[in-house]
């Protein structure tokens, strides 16, 4: 009993044609590219990210990971979260991020899923309605201080907080050439000896 998963590595461009059979398309994946300004003098308006401490449970991260439940999340591998923990982007371990208003409530975050030698690699993007700006100030300044020219954020195209972030009709984040595209994998899922609803 359980749920039978399938990885697409050369998934096509419209993924619901995975769905034969009992399968069910579960994700697939989008990923955008930003270089960063390389001119040290132009840097944006400074804020301060706060790294959520999820092992505590107490009521602030509780609230800034609320915004982390109505979609897909992504979780590095443990020998990429220890690298980059040891890695020069030391400054930045991976975690989830948050910046927080006047009043304490978080307005955008992220999660930093790994610090590679060239770019910093996020996803589970949000921002609360009207802190889209934000958002990109978030961005921007995890990748100064991980010290990398480039960051990558991975998605499920269908996230909402992706199409509001990401997508066509969204503020252009802090960059000076930016790249989307599909990534050509996706995953699905078969149920196996479920009932209709445990499939739900």
């Amino acid at each position: 009993r359980g749920v039978q998963i399938m990885v697409h590595h050369n998934a096509p461009a419209w993924a619901l044609g995975l769905e034969i059979g009992d399968h069910r398309l579960l994700a697939e994946f989008e990923v955008l590219h930003i270089l960063g300004n390389p001119w040290p003098g132009w840097h944006g308006h400074s804020v301060e990210p706060e790294l959520l401490d999820t092992t505590s449970g107490g009521s602030r991260s509780n609230s800034a990971l609320a915004h982390l439940r109505n979609f897909h999340r992504l979780h590095p591998l443990e020998n990429e979260a220890t690298h980059a923990k040891e890695s020069p982007g030391g400054k930045v371990p991976q975690g989830y991020y948050v910046l927080r208003d006047g009043a304490g409530q978080p307005t955008c975050g992220l999660e930093v899923l790994a610090v590679l030698p060239s770019r910093l690699v996020c996803g589970a993007i949000w921002a609360a309605e009207g802190c889209e700006g934000d958002f990109g100030a978030l961005l921007d300044t995890l990748r100064r201080r991980a010290g990398r020219p480039m960051c990558s954020i991975l998605a499920d195209p269908r996230d909402t907080g992706w199409q509001r972030l990401c997508g066509p009709t969204a503020q252009p984040l802090p960059g000076i050439w930016r790249s989307k595209r599909r990534l050509g994998a996706a995953v699905t899922g078969a149920p196996i000896g479920l009932e209709a609803e445990e499939q739900a």
